[in-house]
């Protein structure tokens, strides 16, 4: 069984011993990771979430756009990057699955055959 070799790709520069520098969402950025980790043999790539950071569906589309056999691990943690409503038995805020399904759809229009999700949470 063969085993895929994942980097990560993050929406803007975000070295791990320096504070994130530019735009939330840096256009140039993730298409340049995007490319760099296709030409040197990545079978794809991670894109972590973090609610503080810019849609992992945007970013992984924008890197879809400049890539051809590149992968996509999202990993999508409802409730922290869309809209947000509490059922009564819920102590925290949630995503309706209805908008997570919708989101991962309109994403797999623009990225058929290459794209791999993860929920969490």
């Amino acid at each position: 069984m063969p085993i895929g070799l994942y980097g990560t790709l993050y929406p803007r520069r975000f070295p791990e011993v320096i504070p994130a520098q530019g735009p939330a969402f840096d256009t140039a950025h993730i298409e340049q990771r995007a490319m760099e980790h296709e030409a040197a043999g990545f079978d794809g790539v991670l894109l972590p979430h973090n609610s503080g950071w810019s849609d992992n569906f945007l970013t992984t589309a924008r890197a879809a756009g400049v890539t051809r056999r590149l992968k996509f691990l999202l990993a999508h943690l409802l409730g922290l990057s869309r809209p947000r409503w509490r059922p009564a038995s819920s102590p925290r805020s949630t995503t309706t699955p209805a908008v997570g399904c919708c989101s991962i759809s309109s994403l797999a229009a623009v990225t058929p055959s290459n794209g791999a999700y993860h929920r969490s949470g």
